[in-house]
């Protein structure tokens, strides 16, 4: 069991300016971190966002490609039964 002295200094310590700095980090520690957060959510978005216009992208150039695919069997049956 600590004696008196001791829990006056540990309660003089918390009470330091150097537990207000150290407080203050802490504070701004987690704002940090909330920001990184937000800018990882943000970045995942971006991404996915990226990606949907990438693959729609590609659905309209294979749709363009099996249009074409169409239009030259058609135009080699016509020449067949020609």
């Amino acid at each position: 069991m600590p004696d008196q002295k001791t829990i006056e200094l540990i309660q003089q310590e918390r009470h330091t300016p150097n537990h207000a700095q150290i407080h203050e980090q802490k504070k701004k520690c987690e704002e940090l971190d909330k920001e990184l957060e937000e800018k990882k959510k943000l970045g995942y978005e971006v991404g996915r966002l990226q990606m949907k216009h990438s693959n729609d992208l590609l659905n309209q150039q294979t749709e363009m490609i099996k249009q074409e695919l169409i239009t030259m069997i058609n135009e080699k049956k016509q020449n067949y039964e020609v």
